[in-house]
């Protein structure tokens, strides 16, 4: 097999915390890393190239939707189901505006281990309270009180892995705690290509497991606007069964006498609602098979390591350096 090539350009920021922390806090911890990452730059400048930005905040003492981030440490993620936490943020670079890409992240529960998600393409966020998220006239909840990290006792080191895109299109984050993946690891926000003329957007939002069955058989966690909410992500037809699947064909499970894995480019799919079929492709991103460990590296066709990256199963664009899961 020859090497992977890309069509984008890719940056990584890593944010860390290391030292025991209780299962709330580094909750609180992973989740103000994850949101500190977007907004910084491929060029390592916070607000720098393809940052995202805030629209507005809460840390359930105050509000505001005119850009000022209240969320300036973990401590200031207040869950609850009253006055509690959230906060709306937006890539310039991607979506049909005024209000392009908009994310909100809402703490709407006690659970210290719970995160709803939405978002909005086009509309954007307005409104919004102290014990109330905004909302958006087309706005798409893609989790709504859901755990989206453990809650471990004591806890020696938390993070985050952020990819991004220089043309802002792409934003993946993998969440770790004492180098496991998280109970949704997964964030991904990004706009495809080769889309569909009859699809209105371009545009999926993920927050999920990161595995071969949570990314191709559940429903609710890649969405397309506007009516279906059963994106599902696959590739090369029913390869996401075989490469998952312990009673496959063993040349999934085992690479060539050369070295190389067999791995297969990701699309976007629906099956309900009135744009059913392939939707589009995901830039730059491959399943391999389970049988390859989290860690291992992949040839680049121009050359040079640590170019490419296998975590549980999905091939990443990486930077050159050695992966490193908090």
């Amino acid at each position: 097999m020859a090497g992977l090539s890309r069509v984008k350009t890719y940056a990584l920021k890593r944010i860390i915390s290391h030292g025991a922390l209780s299962g709330a806090d580094a909750n609180d911890a992973v989740f103000w890393m994850a949101k500190e990452a977007m907004l910084y730059g491929t060029d390592g400048i916070k607000g720098g190239t393809a940052a995202w930005t805030v629209v507005g905040s809460c840390n359930s003492a105050s509000f505001n939707m005119t850009g000022t981030d209240l969320l300036v440490a973990p401590a200031n993620i207040v869950q609850n189901a009253g006055n509690h936490s959230w906060i709306v943020l937006k890539q310039p670079l991607q979506g049909a505006g005024p209000g392009f890409l908009q994310v909100c992240f809402d703490w709407n529960s006690s659970d210290p281990t719970y995160c709803s998600v939405s978002f909005s393409v086009a509309a954007g966020y307005t409104g919004g309270a102290l014990n109330a998220r905004p909302t958006a006239t087309d706005q798409v909840v893609v989790l709504a009180g859901t755990a989206v990290v453990s809650s471990a006792a004591a806890t020696g080191s938390c993070g985050v892995n952020c990819i991004k895109s220089t043309d802002g299109k792409v934003t993946r984050l993998i969440l770790s705690k004492d180098g496991a993946m998280e109970t949704r690891a997964f964030w991904a926000f990004e706009e495809l290509l080769d889309v569909e003329s009859y699809w209105t957007s371009k545009t999926v939002v993920a927050v999920v497991g990161l595995t071969h069955a949570n990314l191709s058989g559940a429903s609710n966690l890649f969405n397309s606007q506007g009516g279906s909410h059963a994106g599902r992500m696959s590739w090369a037809s029913t390869y996401s069964y075989q490469l998952s699947d312990l009673n496959a064909g063993t040349m999934m499970h085992r690479p060539d006498y050369g070295g190389a894995w067999p791995v297969f480019p990701c699309g976007m799919f629906n099956d309900v609602g009135a744009s059913k079929g392939k939707l589009g492709n995901f830039a730059d991103l491959w399943a391999a098979s389970y049988t390859v460990p989290t860690g291992e590296y992949f040839a680049g066709a121009g050359g040079g390591d640590f170019q490419y990256v296998n975590m549980k199963g999905l091939v990443f664009p990486w930077n050159g350096e050695p992966l490193v899961l908090p």
